[in-house]
């Protein structure tokens, strides 16, 4: 069949169910997708606590709350909470064998949300804004986003007879959101300098072809984790009882 530019024309096929619905809806959750989507709460959560926090005082943060500030603790907390979701979610699917391209879809799409969303966002409320901010704010979302599409696409990589990541994870922009706040409570003359230089390098590593470390030990990264959101909840209670 030809169209009246001469050019042949393909009929379309139709479309098949895909294996991932079932008789209700267009998809099917597995016990590691809904820890996928559990975490997914947990982080809109956070989001929509920095959304709604003022933005806080240089040198300040450690002392008692002023003006509803608490609740940036509160929100960091559950942040790494939805990274120890995330953390774990891949590792229940291997584990038990529920691993499915759907799978890995839903997590790249949350993990634009975990990791290049609200880290951002709490380094806003604690002043890293502005037009240059800005500019390596999208920068750092644009090397994030082509990262998470490329490991769709791949998956891991084997480097040596081990399992590496090509490109810097972007679940790095929480754990270096850590030493980021201490410049702030501490030096933070140094503040919009530090995290210029660290989102600079970082976005870049998120797209050098280049292999980087997996971690391991699942325990380890639950122990780090669980400590991190810990110390930040402990700051919101204290925070509420000065």
């Amino acid at each position: 069949m030809t169209n009246p530019m001469g050019k042949r024309i393909f009929p379309a096929k139709e479309a098949k169910v895909p294996d991932s619905a079932n008789r209700y809806f267009i998809v099917s959750i597995n016990p590691a997708g809904a820890l996928t989507l559990a975490g997914l709460a947990v982080d809109v959560a956070a989001f929509l606590l920095l959304l709604d926090v003022p933005a806080l005082a240089t040198g300040h943060s450690f002392a008692p709350a002023l003006a509803g500030e608490n609740r940036f603790f509160l929100g960091i907390s559950l942040m790494y909470l939805g990274m120890l979701a995330d953390a774990f979610d891949g590792f229940i699917a291997r584990r038990f064998r529920w691993e499915s391209e759907f799978g890995r879809y839903l997590d790249g799409f949350v993990d634009v949300f975990n990791y290049l969303v609200i880290p951002n966002l709490a380094l806003w409320r604690l002043g890293f804004h502005g037009t240059s901010a800005g500019a390596l704010i999208m920068l750092m979302i644009a090397c994030g986003i082509l990262r998470l599409s490329k490991f769709n696409m791949i998956g891991n990589i084997t480097d040596k007879g081990e399992k590496k990541y090509l490109g810097l994870p972007v679940f790095w922009s929480q754990l270096l959101f850590v030493p980021l706040y201490l410049v702030f409570a501490y030096a933070s003359a140094w503040f919009f300098s530090a995290c210029a230089l660290v989102w600079g390098v970082m976005s870049v590593a998120f797209i050098i072809n280049r292999p980087f470390f997996k971690p391991k030990n699942p325990i380890v990264m639950a122990v780090i984790l669980l400590g991190l959101s810990a110390i930040a909840a402990a700051f919101f209670l204290k925070s509420l009882h000065p």
